[in-house]
C-alpha cells in the first residue's frame, strides 16, 4: 500500500501513526489496516497536541482498538454488489452496450468477550475481500 500524503504541511513520510498507543510506523506512512468494526476510536492530531506526540514534522494519527467485556458481543458485515444491482457504466451507455459482469463481496466479523469475568478477555476480528471479474479473450 502506498500511503504518500501530507499532514498539517509536513512533508510525506513525517506523520506518526500509533495503534493502542504504540508506534506502528518507521517511515510516516500508514502500515497496518485494522477491520473498521475492530476500531473503537481514531483521532487525527494535526496541531496543538500533547509533548508526548513529538518527533515528527506532520500529524499524528492515533486509532484504537476494541477490546473485550464481561459480556459477549459481536458482528457480522457483508456488501455485496453484482450486475444486477449496479447501474451501467457511462462509457457502455455511450457505447450502447450492456452492464459488464462483475461480482464483489467484501464481508467482516467481530466478537469479544470474557474468557475469565474481570480477569482474562479476548476480541477476534476478521475480514476478508473476493471480486470476481471476467478477464477480456
Amino acid at each position: 500500500m502506498d500511503s504518500l500524503f501530507t499532514v498539517n504541511g509536513g512533508r510525506t513520510g513525517t506523520n506518526q501513526f500509533l495503534l493502542n498507543g504504540a508506534p506502528i510506523s518507521t517511515e510516516g506512512t500508514f502500515n497496518v489496516l485494522p477491520n473498521v468494526d475492530a476500531v473503537e476510536e481514531m483521532k487525527v492530531m494535526v496541531n496543538t497536541y500533547d509533548s508526548q506526540y513529538g518527533r515528527s514534522g506532520g500529524g499524528h494519527v492515533s486509532t484504537t482498538l476494541r477490546s473485550g467485556t464481561n459480556r459477549w458481543h459481536g458482528s457480522v458485515t457483508n456488501f455485496w454488489r453484482n450486475r444486477v444491482l449496479d447501474a451501467n457504466t457511462r462509457q457502455n451507455n455511450a457505447g450502447g452496450q450492456r452492464r459488464g459482469f462483475r461480482n464483489q463481496n467484501q464481508f467482516s466479523g467481530v466478537a469479544g468477550g470474557p474468557i475469565r469475568k474481570d480477569k482474562d478477555f479476548v476480541f477476534l476480528s476478521v475480514e476478508g475481500w473476493r471480486s470476481g471479474c471476467p478477464s477480456p479473450s
